[in-house]
Parts: C-alpha cells; structure tokens; sequence
C-alpha cells in the first residue's frame, strides 16, 4: 500500500498494477482448473525436503510447505476436490478469485484490439466452472452482492451500453449454469450445508470469552480450546483429527480480529478501510468506483473467510490505488484553484 500509494504514475502506472493484478486472476482460475482434474498431482517442495522431518510433517506447516492443487473433502456425501492452487486453502482460492475478478474487468479496457476485449470476455465464462466447483458459498455470495452493485450502479450512471453487456454476461452465464450439471452442483452444496453449526459454535464462543476476559486489546493470537462444544473431556482423537473444534479466533478474519485484537482493534482495522474508500462515493470518475469493489467483497467474506495473507496484500494494494488517486485529484483540484486566483 505505501509502495503504491507513495510511487509516481510514470514509477508506478495504474495500467501495470492492473494488468499484473489482472493476470493473477487468469493464474487463479488455471488453478482452480488444475485443482479439478489434477487434484491428486502431488511431489514435495524443496524446503519440506530440507526441514527435519518432525517439522515438515506437523499439519500446519505441511499446508505451507507441501504444494498441493486441490483440498479434497467430503462436503456433498462423497469426496470431490476443492481447488486452492496457487494458494494455500480452498477458502483462500475463493477469497482471491473474487479479489482479482474486477481487476480482470478493468483491465479489458487497456486491450485496444476488439478481438483482445472479445476474448477476454468470453474467458468470464470459462471462469465460471471453477468458481462452482469450489464450493465456495461465500465467494457466490460476495459475488452476488458485486453483481447487484454494478447493476445498480450503471443503471443510476446512465451507461446502458455497459449495463447491456454486463446483462448479457449474466444471461450466458445462467444458461451455462442451468444447462450442465453446474447447477445441480450448486444445489447440492447448499443443501449441504456442512460446516454452518461448527462455524456458528466457534463464532459465538470466540465472542463470548473475548467479552468476558479480555474485551479491549483481545489475546494476541489465537488459541486451542480444550474438549468440544459439547464436554470438555472430548477431543481430537487417531481416529478422528476433526473432532477437537478449531482454534479461537479462525474460521474467519472477523473473528480474529475480535479475538486477537480486541473489540478495540477491530474497530480500528474497520475504522481504517471505511476512511480509505468512504471517499469513493462522492466521485464520478468509474475508475475510483471500481476500487470500491474489492473492499466490498473482502466484507462480505471478512466473516468465514481468514483473509490475513494473499488476501489482505490484495487489498492493501486496492487501498494504495484508490489513495494515490485521491492524492492526486487534490493536487489536480490546488493547482486548479491557484491557477484561477
């Protein structure tokens, strides 16, 4: 963000971090695919080769270590693998997806030739089948709640030429969707709801004892809770490593930050990004607006989702676009007022 934010345009332009951001898109859904049809490709990193072997086997590390192209759970009564390549976790693959999604959209605009922008058009739809396979529930959600945004937007805008086409891609999409078995898939997993008590638990007692011992400046890190919601003699066991309930403060970025920072730190964190972006609102300039769509869907996932690594980079650098923007319509605006005294 201070690298973005403190660099000139002729350093830094906004074309290049766009495009690079852009591409990191079209590397997500590559993954995502070779998470689907290659999900058992599996071979060691260097680092996990040279690490003492009681190390490079603990779990987390092993997460961190091993490359890895899908998480293959069992979420739909039948095991079916999850893409995160090139990321660590399924969940953090669908964070990023709809982090990058609207600087793909943007930097369409910087291909002159209309085959290019034709092209790049049509590689939302072949986006689209990673996207479902993922299982990501709040990834569609996020996306849902952007879709809304944009339409809304350009409606109020009067761009009914863009309004078109961003309509026409929701059409084609929903055909796609509902002529193959993507639809179907996406039945399944919402009645399949999997993880939504274990989540709701967790949620309500990570709030509960950041209340009760430590409400301002939270514990620091996260914590293991001894036992499971249910006894406190219960735990993970040989046979079932799922049975011990997750750490305090997981299971998604608002509940880290509650629990490893407070209520007073979480409100600063918040307090910081709605300064950032509240601005947004008051331009006309569609380029600023559209920075505006990633802070949106890093909310919407902020509470099942841990977005502290790929994902909150990806913000800062949002954060650091729209500063250097704003920095430079006020410089813009004093030359302008110092011209006309």
């Amino acid at each position: 963000m201070l690298f973005i934010g403190n660099s000139s345009q002729k350093r830094l332009p906004d074309r290049t971090v766009i495009i690079l951001l852009g591409m990191l898109f079209a590397v997500t859904v590559i993954g995502g695919y070779a998470g689907i049809f290659l999900s058992s490709f599996d071979f060691p990193s260097l680092l996990e080769v040279v690490l003492p072997q009681a190390i490079a086997s603990n779990t987390f590390m092993n997460t961190q270590i091993h490359p890895g192209l899908a998480q293959v759970q069992d979420i739909l009564g039948y095991s079916s693998p999850r893409p995160k390549a090139p990321f660590d976790y399924a969940n953090t693959w669908g964070a990023n997806y709809g982090l990058l999604l609207p600087f793909y959209l943007m930097s369409i605009k910087y291909f002159s030739k209309k085959w290019a922008r034709g092209l790049l058009w049509m590689g939302l739809l072949v986006a689209l089948p990673p996207a479902v396979l993922s299982l990501n529930r709040a990834m569609w959600l996020g996306l849902a709640v952007l879709a809304i945004i944009a339409v809304v937007r350009l409606t109020l805008s009067g761009h009914f030429a863009a309004l078109a086409a961003v309509c026409i891609s929701f059409i084609t999409g929903a055909i796609l969707l509902l002529s193959t078995p993507l639809w179907d898939i996406i039945e399944s997993r919402l009645e399949n709801p999997h993880s939504n008590t274990g989540r709701a638990n967790l949620a309500g007692y990570t709030v509960q004892t950041t209340l009760e011992q430590s409400p301002l400046i939270g514990f620091g890190s996260t914590r293991t809770r001894q036992g499971n919601f249910f006894s406190i003699a219960a735990g993970a066991t040989a046979d079932c490593h799922q049975c011990n309930p997750p750490q305090l403060g997981t299971q998604g970025t608002l509940w880290f930050l509650i629990f490893c920072t407070g209520f007073l730190g979480t409100a600063l964190f918040l307090a910081f990004f709605i300064k950032r972006f509240l601005p947004v609102f008051k331009t006309k300039n569609p380029e600023h607006w559209a920075l505006l769509y990633p802070a949106v869907f890093f909310l919407c996932v902020l509470p099942t989702y841990d977005t502290i690594t790929t994902s909150l980079f990806i913000l800062m650098m949002v954060t650091g676009l729209s500063w250097r923007w704003f920095q430079e319509e006020h410089t813009a605006n004093q030359l302008k007022e110092r011209a006309f005294r």
